[in-house]
């Protein structure tokens, strides 16, 4: 198994991968669950089976039931982290899948990534656009788009559960990605900053810990996005809970907002001058 730089020895008949230290493959990722899935050895091939996890086991991009047979270059995702199963030189070797392994597009109406064999996107129905339009096409690994939707599923079911501690570690590693690829220069979705901007203050909301609200506003602005019908929503009821943050992130919101210009509907101006008051 090659996973990263590291190749890794799988000796069977078993082999479990997981969040546990008991698991033969740990992995340290919070969309891990502590036994995530198993892969089995017999004499016609290996097979990997999902072990009933919170966020399943996709080989080759499509989410797996039961149990499937692993072949030669197979790319094996569990949670965010990407291992490439390989069969060894000494070792008969497996029939290749009749599709390309790994291949990722983004969907053009959803910008949720997906297969490059579909036809359309499984989450919106959109179909896939021509090939003059896709190309290139996108690597998982390389795709942080990826990995920042598994992580917003995260922080929305520990909210939904009220579990705050596990909906603020996957924030938090949500955060970081996103800081990086602000750093890198790299522009995200407007879909998934709209999305962590919400949950950013959905969180301070229901911790009441100001800095969500600082990062959701300050993400907002480094993104050039202007807020939504949701967050504007979100943003008013975190000023309704004196939620302000101590740095000037609210006077260079509402600033900057107010610079954008398109503020008509009447619930954003509400909030704007609201956000222009507290500042």
């Amino acid at each position: 198994m090659r996973f990263l730089l590291h190749e890794m020895d799988l000796a069977g008949p078993l082999v479990r991968i997981g969040r546990s230290d008991m698991c033969h493959i740990t992995l340290d990722d919070a969309l891990v669950s502590r036994e995530h899935a198993v892969i089995r050895f017999a004499a016609n091939g290996a097979f990997i089976r999902d072990l009933q996890s919170r966020n399943g086991v996709l080989v080759n991009g499509v989410r797996i039931e039961g149990e499937v047979t692993l072949r030669d270059r197979d790319r094996v995702r569990i949670g965010a982290q990407e291992m490439v199963f390989c069969v060894a030189a000494d070792r008969q070797e497996l029939p290749q899948p009749g599709r390309a392994t790994g291949q990722m597009i983004l969907c053009q109406a959803c910008a949720v990534p997906y297969p490059t064999n579909a036809s359309a996107c499984p989450h919106c129905g959109a179909p896939q656009p021509s090939e003059e339009i896709t190309r290139p096409h996108l690597d998982v690994r390389q795709n942080r788009d990826w990995a920042l939707t598994l992580l917003a599923e995260s922080v929305e079911r520990a909210l939904s559960t009220g579990d705050h501690g596990a909906a603020e570690r996957a924030m938090s590693r949500s955060a970081a990605e996103i800081d990086m690829a602000a750093q890198a220069r790299e522009r995200l979705s407007e879909r998934l900053i709209d999305l962590f901007a919400t949950l950013g203050l959905r969180l301070a909301i229901e911790t009441k810990q100001s800095r969500w609200m600082e990062w959701a506003l300050s993400t907002l602005m480094q993104q050039a996005l202007s807020p939504s019908a949701e967050v504007t929503e979100r943003l008013d009821q975190a000023l309704t809970q004196s939620l302000a943050p101590a740095s000037q992130v609210l006077p260079s919101f509402a600033s900057w907002w107010e610079s954008r210009g398109g503020v008509t509907d009447g619930s954003q101006l509400k909030v704007l001058n609201r956000l222009k008051r507290t500042a």
